[in-house]
């Protein structure tokens, strides 16, 4: 995943993994996929289901040795988009958890492989729909194992990819193209799935996930330290009570969403929660603390960065 910004909107591009490598269906005791099988197979699942199954991502956590390993369905070498299920084993390649295989019966509802849309074609009309520009367009890698092919045109950097897929359906599957292609300002990157048959739009997403955070000297974006423009209104005197709270109350979900008040002993409002207040852990009168530590977490002022209160709460 990457995360970059810009003068007006953070931007998430969430990248999802393609590179892909098989796993023997003659695994031994310790492999995900054998294990796999062989849970599989106890249900009443089909062996078959499993064969040519690719990994997609093997992660063991340091802390644990708990092997997260992540397969991805195939049926005559196609791959089921998106198809992908956990296996995770223990150290020593006991078996801890696994995620049903998405196909059931995926041999015998694959019955089709061939398709009569060309992947070109298949690009070129999603970019149609999404308006971009491909000037110079060619062919420029094809990848077997991933019925994947790479085009490049002069208006990007970035190369749009169409592979071949199973699109999972109610009554089955369907062999479908895997559009991968971004937009000419970058805005977008679009993963459209196209009918590998007639060329209908089965399923659309943006890998690009966008949020606005307003526009001027006071936008959050252009809020980044303490030299930034004073944008917020100026605090209300510090509260006048110790059972007060001079605050961004709820829905407010940040300062610019809302105006400062004053609550007065909200702990009131969940009376189980924090018996005693937000000050006082035993009872007895008089405040024991000036941070939460009553509410169960200390919050408190630290404007000198030394992890310490600062009298307030």
């Amino acid at each position: 995943m990457q995360l970059f910004s810009s003068a007006r909107r953070w931007r998430v591009f969430i990248v999802l993994s393609s590179a892909f490598c098989t796993l023997d269906l003659d695994a031994q005791k310790g492999d995900a996929l054998g294990l796999v099988i062989q849970q599989w197979t106890k249900q009443g699942g089909a062996a078959s289901d499993l064969e040519g199954a690719l990994q997609s991502s093997n992660y063991t956590d340091p802390g644990t040795g708990v092997v997260h390993t992540y397969l991805r369905q195939r049926a005559a070498g196609i791959p089921v988009f998106p198809g992908i299920f956990g296996v995770h084993t223990a150290a020593d390649g006991t078996l801890l958890k696994w995620d049903v295989p998405p196909v059931a019966g995926l041999k015998e509802k694959a019955v089709d492989p061939l398709p009569v849309v060309t992947a070109r074609a298949a690009l070129e009309n999603v970019a149609a729909q999404e308006r971009v520009q491909m000037p110079g367009l060619e062919e420029v890698a094809y990848d077997a194992e991933q019925r994947r092919t790479t085009f490049r045109h002069s208006d990007s950097d970035e190369d749009p990819t169409v592979a071949l897929v199973w699109w999972p359906t109610k009554e089955g599957v369907t062999l479908a193209w895997q559009v991968d292609v971004p937009s000419n300002d970058g805005a977008h990157w679009w993963i459209v799935l196209v009918d590998a048959k007639n060329g209908a739009l089965l399923a659309r997403y943006d890998r690009v996930i966008s949020c606005s955070f307003g526009a001027g000297p006071c936008s959050v974006a252009a809020h980044t330290g303490p030299e930034g423009p004073s944008c917020l209104p100026a605090p209300p005197p510090p509260p006048g009570t110790p059972n007060s709270y001079s605050v961004f109350a709820f829905p407010a979900r940040h300062p610019e969403d809302g105006v400062r008040s004053t609550v007065t002993a909200p702990w009131s409002l969940a009376p189980n929660a924090s018996p005693f207040g937000w000050h006082d852990t035993n009872g007895a009168p008089g405040a024991d603390h000036t941070n939460t530590t009553g509410n169960n977490v200390r919050a408190y002022h630290d404007t000198l960065a030394q992890n310490l209160p600062r009298g307030s709460a």
